[in-house]
């Protein structure tokens, strides 16, 4: 018997190649490191909780809890002008237990565990990512 050459199927090959192209189109490289500009500047606390009592509090009219986030990565938190605590913090992306998704996330040197963050207009939420953890609202100043 002689040898029959063989002929490659030009449409499989085609359907292959169009697959292939759609995988890679498809896929997205997620942001590894927010934008730290939207988190530069002073931010004024408005409220907190969460947590085990699923509670949201507000600070006392007499008390003004602001935290600066500066570019060089220092931040500088103060109650009504007297520093509570300072240090560096690092922007990354954590996996959220809130969304089951990689989120923006920051981390202040003094901790061990990421905290998910969101920056809405003027409005930035820092949540614990635990499932008792709490979180806390700022708005821009």
């Amino acid at each position: 018997m002689g040898n029959i050459p063989f002929k490659p199927d030009t449409t499989m090959i085609k359907y292959c190649f169009i697959i292939i192209a759609l995988l890679a189109v498809s896929c997205k490289k997620e942001n590894s490191n927010p934008n730290s500009d939207n988190i530069v500047g002073r931010w004024q606390l408005t409220s907190y909780g969460g947590g085990f009592d699923g509670k949201t509090y507000y600070p006392a009219a007499n008390e003004v809890t602001i935290i600066t986030f500066n570019a060089d990565e220092t931040y500088l938190k103060t109650v009504n002008g007297n520093t509570t605590a300072n240090g560096k913090y690092s922007l990354g992306q954590v996996l959220s237990i809130y969304s089951g998704k990689n989120d923006n996330a920051l981390k202040f040197d003094n901790q061990s565990n990421w905290n998910v963050i969101s920056i809405k207009n003027t409005t930035l939420e820092i949540n614990s990512n635990a499932y008792d953890g709490g979180g806390s609202t700022y708005v821009r100043k």
